[in-house]
This record gives structure tokens, C-alpha cells and sequence, in this order.
């Protein structure tokens, strides 16, 4: 029986945990880079645009982090206080109110991710419940990429990969079921 390839193998394995750790000022460099660079408690965040406001924020944990390719926000909740904010209109005008356990802003793409027991409500009161919910500040538009429940005085419907206006006025969806009350003219009319 040849021994050879296991004589090598076992050879290639004692080199490869012999080898010398890291130099101290090493992980030094990686936890300082890997550190956030602003952590802040109960935090009221807010985005304007052109000086008119764009969204706001309520949470209880701030971390932003800085990265030379990105720089993003995560404001999470507590255990018994989701993030709570409010979407405004490119006029400034107050729009929808939401809800999340946890939501990440990326600066440069302009782009909120929401995560976990996602609810939208409009003006208008339609609600949106979802996991998962982006909302793509700059093409005002939210897309949820899983599966959705929309609710307003008029209509329930359910599906997947919603794509929507900010108002939820405008949607299209996949799989899509649900229940439309529709109004009947009048003979009158």
C-alpha cells in the first residue's frame, strides 16, 4: 500500500496550523475599521432634502457606519418599541407612517431597508404588513420582495414582490389574491 499521499497530507496539515498569528497591530487596524463611527440611544433621525424633510425616525439604537465604498445608518428598536417614522412627500407634505424592528439606511444610494413586522400606513389608511420592505427614496418607490398583505376600507389583497408608489395608490404584485368591493351604479345614475 502506498503511504505517500497521506504522508503528504498529513505533512500539508501540520504546516497549515503551525502558522504564526496575526500581528497585533493587525487586528488592531481590522477592529478599529469594523467599529462604528457614531452610536447614539433613543434617536430622533431625520432626512431632508433641498431643505424640505424626508423621512423621520424614532429608535432606540443608532449605529452609522463608514466604509470607503459605502456609509450606512442601522436604527433598531427595543424589545417592546419598534422604529417608528414617517415618509414625506418630495414637497415636504406628510406622507405615510411605518413601523419596523429595524431599519438600515444606505447614504449613497439614497435606498431604507426595513426589517421585521413591517406595517405602512397612509393617509389615506391603507396598510401595508410585510417582513421585509425597501424604500427607494430618490425613484419614490417601496418594493418588498417577499410576501405582502395590502388592506384598505375597499380592498384586501396578498402576494409577492410588491412594487409601489410611496401612497400605495399605484402597485403591482405577483401571485396576487384578495378581495375588491366594488360599488354598483345606480339605476338612477
Amino acid at each position: 500500500m502506498n503511504c505517500l499521499p497521506l504522508l503528504l497530507l498529513s505533512s500539508l496539515l501540520l504546516v497549515a496550523s503551525c502558522r504564526q498569528p496575526p500581528p497585533p497591530e493587525l487586528k488592531a487596524a481590522v477592529q478599529a475599521e469594523q467599529e462604528p463611527r457614531q452610536e447614539s440611544w433613543q434617536v430622533d433621525y431625520r432626512l431632508s432634502l433641498e431643505g424640505k424633510p424626508r423621512a423621520r425616525l424614532l429608535a432606540a439604537h443608532l449605529i452609522r457606519q463608514e466604509y470607503p465604498e459605502s456609509t450606512y445608518v442601522v436604527l433598531e428598536g427595543s424589545a417592546d418599541e419598534p422604529v417608528r417614522g414617517w415618509i414625506f412627500t418630495p414637497e415636504g407634505d406628510s406622507g405615510a407612517a411605518f413601523q419596523a424592528r429595524r431599519v438600515i439606511y444606505y447614504e449613497h444610494d439614497r435606498r431604507f431597508e426595513a426589517e421585521g413586522a413591517v406595517e405602512v400606513i397612509t393617509p389615506e389608511g391603507r396598510r401595508l404588513l410585510t417582513e421585509r420592505l425597501r424604500w427607494l427614496e430618490d425613484q419614490e418607490r417601496l418594493q418588498a420582495p417577499g410576501f405582502v398583505r395590502l388592506l384598505s376600507p375597499d380592498e384586501q389583497v396578498e402576494g409577492f414582490e410588491l412594487d409601489a408608489d410611496e401612497q400605495l395608490t399605484s402597485y403591482r404584485l405577483r401571485r396576487v389574491t384578495g378581495r375588491v368591493v366594488i360599488e354598483e351604479a345606480s339605476a338612477n345614475e
